[in-house]
């Protein structure tokens, strides 16, 4: 259970703007992963019937995004989960409406999962081709044309009109 908040996925003592900055593509993903890592782990519980730990884990749940949107107040995806938490989720588990809980948690994972695709379909269309090639070879090549013209400029066949001077 713990697990949310301890492997990364969960980061809320991470300080940087960029990190839960919703207008930049690879922030708002971050925070996507965020909500979609608790949905999962909220639907894992209500399937196994570990309602206690289902209850602990939606009031540390609760407190985490509170704790969110108090440092980052226009981030729409942890205003969205920290209601959708307090006045869905909370109110479904103290109905002891867990077949309703399944079902809205499998939307909303869905429903992440959509808009999370169409984020990754935004920053493949941003990323150059080659983006991701081998740069070792691009790195060796480039050492090895600035040895040759440093052996160029030492033997005299360097571009300067003086030999050695820059």
């Amino acid at each position: 259970m713990d697990d949310l908040y301890q492997d990364g996925t969960f980061d809320e003592n991470v300080d940087s703007y960029e990190h839960h900055n919703i207008d930049l593509l690879t922030g708002k993903l971050r925070c996507f992963r965020k909500a979609r890592a608790t949905c999962t782990v909220l639907l894992h519980l209500v399937n196994s019937n570990k309602y206690r730990s289902l209850r602990l884990l939606l009031l540390k749940s609760k407190r985490r995004y509170r704790n969110l949107l108090r440092r980052f107040p226009n981030n729409r995806i942890y205003n969205g989960m920290y209601g959708f938490i307090e006045r869905t989720l909370i109110v479904m588990y103290n109905n002891q409406n867990f077949d309703g809980m399944k079902e809205i948690l499998e939307w909303r994972i869905e429903d992440i999962k959509t808009k999370m695709g169409r984020l990754y379909v935004l920053v493949n269309n941003h990323v150059e081709p080659n983006a991701f090639a081998d740069i070792t070879t691009q790195t060796n090549t480039a050492v090895n044309n600035a040895a040759n013209i440093m052996n160029g400029m030492r033997s005299g066949r360097g571009r300067g009109r003086g030999r050695g001077r820059l």
